[in-house]
């Protein structure tokens, strides 16, 4: 029985999100890049799904004006789309095998030096409000000694944190880590780690919602928005005057894991750190390798600045 495009589509995305494959984001960006093919066959009277050849794959890619690396991207997501359908019996083979991904070389990661990091905490300090310094220096220091995407720091609850009442090189703690995937982690805390903790969680008491489960919360309680960190971040780099390809939460995450991958961090274990399920992908932050080191003694080694706390301008509002 003939099927439409976007009843295939609408079919596959609620399978995934019933079992539960695909993340929140994934589900949404997955979405998007589905729904605007589904338009792209509408406008081009192509409706059963079945009608969707090669050549019109092409063509649709052909009319994207994004980068090459977008449009591997979204290749990728349109070939796991049809391996449902032919899964499904809806299609009889893949009309995207065979098509040649668009040739990319992805640019080494933006790192930060260690005098761009102390710049760079300094001015956590200098353009946090008084009453949110240690938060932001908390959520910055994760980031960098943890390797975290925003989105994982963001989502640490109250509940992931495991804390000694006093810290030692052997022992300072875990945090439970919520990866891409549904997947958890257990990463271990390092001493200067473990006293951000206790840090911020004294003054986030003073907040109001400190009801909210989340780590991070605003001034007004809620739980801090990808957004506000990003724009906390930004402003940080730019008041030290450091200027990267890329100006966020990301590129402490990059600034790290090269740290690990120079001090000689097993490249799996920096893998493992990551949270990424290929080698291939933690192979882009390999400069100088020694097949030396575990999560625990890089965490401990790598050290974090020590801005000093003086009277704050208060440009992050949040």
């Amino acid at each position: 029985m003939a099927k439409t495009v976007r009843k295939a589509v609408d079919e596959y995305l609620a399978d995934h999100e019933a079992i539960g494959t695909f993340s929140q984001a994934t589900l949404k960006n997955r979405r998007y890049e589905l729904e605007r093919f589904a338009l792209f066959c509408e406008r081009h009277n192509i409706i059963d799904v079945a009608k969707c050849s090669k050549n019109v794959i092409t063509k649709y890619i052909g009319t994207l004006n994004v980068s090459k690396r977008t449009k591997r991207t979204i290749l990728s997501v349109l070939g796991a789309f049809f391996n449902y359908c032919v899964d499904e019996g809806i299609v009889l083979e893949n009309p995207v095998e065979g098509i040649p991904a668009p040739r990319t070389h992805p640019p080494e990661p933006d790192t930060l030096t260690p005098d761009e990091l102390s710049r760079f905490f300094q001015s956590i300090v200098e353009t946090s409000r008084v009453n949110v310094v240690d938060r932001n220096l908390l959520l910055a220091s994760l980031l960098l000694s943890l390797c975290l995407r925003i989105s994982e720091a963001l989502n640490i609850c109250i509940e992931d944190i495991d804390l000694p009442a006093t810290a030692n090189s052997e022992n300072a703690g875990f945090v439970r880590i919520k990866r891409k995937g549904g997947k958890e982690n257990r990463l271990p805390l390092s001493v200067e780690l473990h006293n951000l903790f206790q840090v911020w969680l004294e003054q986030r008491k003073r907040f109001s919602g400190t009801e909210s489960g989340y780590l991070f919360i605003s001034q007004r309680g809620n739980r801090l928005s990808p957004r506000q960190a990003h724009k906390m971040i930004k402003l940080s780099l730019s008041h030290a005057n450091i200027v990267k390809r890329i100006m966020g939460p990301h590129l402490l995450r990059h600034t790290g894991a090269s740290q690990y991958i120079a001090n000689g961090m097993n490249i799996r274990t920096v893998q493992h750190l990551l949270g990424h399920s290929s080698l291939a992908i933690t192979n882009r932050y390999v400069h100088l390798v020694e097949e030396t080191g575990q999560i625990r003694n890089g965490i401990q080694n790598l050290s974090l600045p020590t801005p000093h706390k003086q009277a704050q301008n208060p440009k992050c509002s949040d």
